[in-house]
């Protein structure tokens, strides 16, 4: 862990954070975290609203990105498993907050349907770079744009733009 840390600011910061990520440790000699096991994560955190969804995200990349930095920096981790592991992060965070945040709008607003009154749920397709898997692990920001037609059935029908409009921006 000492290697990785001095190699590592961004490493030794997230540690310096979270005590109970350090006392933890990383799993130096265990291989990334598989998808589940994310999930299970997710799962102990109360997710009851934007808030607790944002922390348990940031919790959830805090160990895993920890997890995977030591094993890289220690010469544990090939280049492949580093790039499976982000991707599937990068996953399970953006399939997570859809999962809630559709939920929370739903109940809100009523459920998103087409012209014919068929259900819509939000999907995200990435395009071009937007998981590890398609970078070369540098640092890069992409963005998903969120497009739909319709309207919500609830009482108060929105058009669906409206409807991804209100999803937080964050």
């Amino acid at each position: 862990m000492l290697h990785a840390t001095a190699c590592s600011p961004f490493l030794a910061r997230l540690l310096k954070k979270d005590a109970a990520l350090a006392a933890g440790g990383t799993g130096k000699s265990a291989p990334g975290l598989p998808v589940k096991r994310h999930a299970g994560i997710l799962a102990a955190q109360h997710i009851a609203d934007e808030a607790g969804l944002k922390r348990a995200l940031r919790l959830l990349r805090s160990q895993v990105m920890a997890r995977i930095i030591v094993r890289d920096l220690n010469g544990l981790a090939d280049l492949h498993e580093v790039m499976q592991t982000t991707s599937q992060l990068a996953e399970c965070a953006i399939n997570t907050a859809v999962d809630y945040l559709h939920a929370w709008l739903v109940a809100a607003y009523g459920q998103p349907v087409d012209a014919e009154g068929q259900q819509q749920r939000l999907i995200v397709i990435g395009m071009a770079s937007w998981a590890a898997a398609s970078l070369m692990f540098v640092r890069y920001r992409s963005d998903l744009c969120l497009c739909a037609e319709g309207e919500t059935s609830g009482q108060n029908p929105l058009a669906t733009r409206i409807f991804l409009h209100a999803w937080p921006k964050n």
